[in-house]
């Protein structure tokens, strides 16, 4: 007589991040995967550097398959999707922030110019 088999959960993953795994995990349960996560980075006091920020998907061992052919198939698509927001981003933050110290450098200067100017007028009506 053959044993009923039960469904457990069993790792499906282990990704880099939580925010990554709530995403997969939206994926899978949009699917119809019942997905459960697991990792130092949930709880009262979460552990998010290194290895501790290190995450666990976790499926019942009958979806094993669909799920990582789920994920397969989403991974396959992000990576051959174009990407639109390109030609809106004309300069990357990087370039935005050494702008903004441009013109930091630029207002301190013209102060420490009008402070030197102000400060020889000063010495100048002295004599």
């Amino acid at each position: 007589m053959a044993e009923p088999s039960y469904a457990h959960f069993i790792p499906l993953a282990t990704v880099a991040n939580l925010t990554t795994a709530h995403l997969l995990a939206a994926r899978l349960d949009a699917e119809g995967i019942e997905v459960r996560v697991h990792g130092e980075a949930q709880g009262p006091y979460p552990m998010t550097v290194g290895g501790f920020a290190a995450v666990q998907l976790w499926v019942l061992n009958d979806k094993v398959e669909e799920a990582r052919t789920i994920l397969l198939d989403a991974e396959v698509n992000d990576a051959l999707a174009p990407v639109e927001f390109a030609e809106i981003a004309t300069e990357s933050p990087a370039g935005a922030m050494s702008q903004e110290l441009k013109w930091v450098a630029i207002v301190v200067l013209a102060i420490l110019v009008a402070l030197v100017i102000f400060r020889f007028a000063a010495l100048a009506q002295r004599l």
